[in-house]
């Protein structure tokens, strides 16, 4: 069976929030950035739900044997007006359940949003993936993904 990768409803909220979820407990270990606030999942949901109508946002799930089991949010981003690259696709979200990894899942995700941000005519795609986050980075690496730019932080 094949996944089948479909842009994301009303209905499939509550999944995506806790797939969501599976996605931040992912990333809680690997930095104190990523702790949740107490109303973190109302936040997301409510973050996912305006990117639903939002013609500047994709946001997909995908589906195995019927049961959502990943999705992926992006958004179409600009530069300051003082590049020649004025817009490019910015992936916010993927994430796929760990029992189902492995099956060309994100893959599909990806292809996906790859195909929306070309047919927006975007030349570019970037991302953030968390230098700890070896899982990540090696997904991005397949996916054709470099290294850009380097974010730094410091605690104030």
């Amino acid at each position: 069976m094949k996944a089948v990768v479909r842009p994301a409803q009303l209905d499939d909220l509550h999944q995506i929030t806790e797939l969501w979820a599976g996605l931040a407990s992912m990333h809680a270990p690997l930095d104190s950035t990523f702790s949740w606030t107490e109303d973190s999942l109302v936040r997301y949901r409510e973050f996912a739900e305006e990117r639903l109508t939002d013609p500047l946002a994709r946001l997909l799930v995908a589906e195995w044997d019927g049961s959502v089991v990943g999705f992926l949010l992006a958004v179409i981003a600009s530069y300051p007006p003082v590049f020649t690259i004025g817009k490019y696709g910015s992936i916010y979200d993927v994430y796929v359940t760990e029992d189902c990894r492995g099956q060309g899942i994100g893959e599909l995700l990806v292809e996906d949003v790859l195909s929306w941000f070309r047919g927006h005519g975007l030349t570019r795609a970037e991302l953030r993936v968390h230098v700890a986050n070896d899982v990540g980075r090696r997904f991005w690496d397949r996916m054709g993904f470099t290294p850009f730019l380097e974010n730094r932080c410091r605690s104030l």
